[in-house]
């Protein structure tokens, strides 16, 4: 349970971070993804086709990324700290960014032994993840926006993953800003510096891709595409948690988790 929502506060966090820190101060960027995923069917378990939308808005210090099943991720790196809300059950969740790389602050367990089993299932699954990105030349329009094709291949201890990625260098966010913050956050993930440097290779951001996951003897497509890119002031309060929301434990996370 407590892996689950380490996982779940490095998935947010990390894609928060793309954006800290690296968007002009002048005005907050609205974003808009789409993702849309194949039913599949995986230890006999039926999954009808998904079409999912989150929104993320980026201001100075601080972004926030709404997903499709009413849950929140709001990142503060003027206070330090990353929050994650249930906006249905009216809670929320917070943990200090200078908690990353510490498993057992990650998790907020205080049982050493319960720690060190985090942190081997940890070091055992970064270790067995590996990931290699090959640039292309093919290049073409997605949106407004002119891309060049990246080939993403991964391995994973229970399956592996492709796919296709169009990325641009036209949007004005630091790609390279997002790898230096993910780089130093997770600086103590086994294996996961290298994961970060063969990233690297893809110039700008990515706009589209499209993919497939084998994993346990299905096989899973899906596609991702930003569809709107904008300035704009962002909602009274955007960055902050509402008022009567209620204060639970990060272990308790597994319960807010994104909906799979």
């Amino acid at each position: 349970m407590k892996l689950k929502g380490v996982l779940t506060v490095l998935v947010s966090a990390t894609v928060l971070a793309v954006f800290v820190g690296a968007v002009p101060a002048a005005a907050d960027t609205f974003i808009k993804q789409t993702m849309f995923t194949d039913a599949y069917e995986m230890m006999g378990t039926k999954k009808p086709a998904s079409y999912d939308t989150t929104e993320t808005w980026l201001g100075k210090d601080m972004a926030r990324m709404n997903a499709a099943d009413n849950k929140s991720t709001i990142l503060r790196a003027d206070k330090n700290m990353i929050y994650m809300l249930d906006n249905t059950a009216k809670e929320y969740a917070e943990m200090p960014l200078d908690a990353f790389g510490d498993i057992a602050k990650m998790a907020q367990l205080d049982n050493d032994e319960e720690a060190a089993k985090v942190a081997e299932m940890m070091k055992a699954m970064m270790g067995a993840i590996k990931v290699t990105v090959t640039p292309t030349e093919e290049t073409k329009k997605v949106g407004d926006w002119d891309c060049t094709r990246y080939v993403l291949e991964m391995t994973m201890p229970m399956g592996s993953q492709q796919m296709d990625m169009w990325a641009t260098e036209d949007l004005e966010i630091d790609a390279d800003m997002y790898r230096l913050l993910t780089s130093s956050f997770m600086s103590n993930m086994p294996g996961f510096q290298d994961m970060m440097t063969e990233m690297k290779k893809i110039k700008g951001m990515t706009v589209f891709s499209t993919g497939k996951v084998e994993m346990m003897g299905s096989e899973v497509t899906s596609s991702t595409e930003i569809i709107e890119f904008q300035k704009k002031d962002a909602p009274a309060g955007n960055y902050d948690i509402p008022e009567g929301y209620k204060k639970i434990k990060m272990a308790e996370i597994n319960r807010m988790g994104p909906s799979q």
